[in-house]
């Protein structure tokens, strides 16, 4: 999704569609490798006749792939062990020039109802597939955390959003962001772990050590 990656090695970022499409293709051909050690597939860009997995590993691989558009869900419905949730098609696209921080504000401007809905596409996609309703794991990254008192939680929120030229306004809808004492951020992350299914959380951003660990001990 990132142009930049695409320029530093002197190629043109292909539109969406096609890159979905790439990726689909590639899910497909690893989910046949590494559930039956042998693939064909007959694809746009993936072209592949009788390949075997070869050297076969000692573990076999899992599959993640991240993202949220509708189309993003039904791939990782079909052929991922792992989604990590990023934002959905309801959410603001990530175009323009600055990516990076169009993918922030899409992050941002992601609510928990939205996200929610992500989690029974992913499943009805998986039995569509012949695999099993909870075939995929779900995570998300969390890349907005501070740890502070209750009070200074709206100014901490707003600090976020106008960082990439949001209006002011809270996060607690948001959920990759998590703001509050250690009891707030606790019951946030319990709140996300159920209703978004998740199997894991990750961290992003440049975190504290301190931070670290508060949200390993509270998530576990």
């Amino acid at each position: 999704w990132n142009r930049e990656e695409f320029e530093a090695l002197g190629m043109h970022m292909p539109r969406f569609g096609e890159r979905l499409q790439r990726l689909e293709e590639a899910a497909d051909l690893g989910r046949q490798l590494f559930d039956h050690g042998i693939a064909t597939l007959d694809g746009t860009s993936v072209v592949a006749r009788d390949l075997p997995e070869s050297p076969l590993p000692a573990t076999k691989p899992r599959i993640l792939l991240g993202g949220g558009s509708d189309r993003l869900l039904d791939i990782a419905g079909r052929y991922a062990d792992m989604l990590d949730l990023n934002g959905t098609s309801r959410s603001p696209a990530v175009a323009g020039r600055d990516l990076p921080t169009a993918d922030i504000i899409r992050k941002l401007s992601t609510t928990m109802d939205e996200l929610e809905r992500s989690v029974p596409r992913v499943r009805t996609a998986s039995v569509a597939a012949g695999r099993p309703a909870e075939a995929v794991g779900m995570t998300i990254m969390l890349g907005f955390v501070a740890r502070c008192t209750a009070a200074e939680v709206p100014a901490v929120a707003n600090r976020f959003r106008t960082r990439v030229g949001l209006p002011e306004g809270p996060l607690d809808a948001c959920p990759y962001a998590l703001i509050g004492e250690p009891s707030q951020i606790a019951d946030a992350l319990a709140e996300r772990r159920e209703r978004l299914q998740l199997e894991a959380v990750l961290l992003g951003g440049n975190q504290d050590w301190e931070t670290i660990a508060t949200i390993r001990r509270l998530a576990e």
